[in-house]
């Protein structure tokens, strides 16, 4: 079963609202691509931006401090 540590930052830029994700799915099966395609069913025109999903599993002090260097 995936892990479900994963974190969404909601990024306002200019008004323009885009969504980056960050998750420790990896990028060998269609977990990254599910959550791509539902943010898309609600937000058509949403820009979505991957920070990373290498994030060790469980490892929320690597997911807050890439986090931090993004904002």
């Amino acid at each position: 079963m995936k892990n479900l540590l994963f974190s969404l930052a909601l990024i306002v830029l200019n008004a323009q609202h885009s969504l980056v994700l960050q998750s420790d799915f990896g990028v060998k099966d269609g977990a990254v691509a599910a959550m791509k395609g539902v943010a898309v069913s609600v937000s058509p025109l949403l820009p979505i931006f991957d920070l990373s999903h290498e994030i060790p599993a469980f490892n929320t002090w690597e997911a807050a401090y890439r986090l931090e260097q993004t904002a």
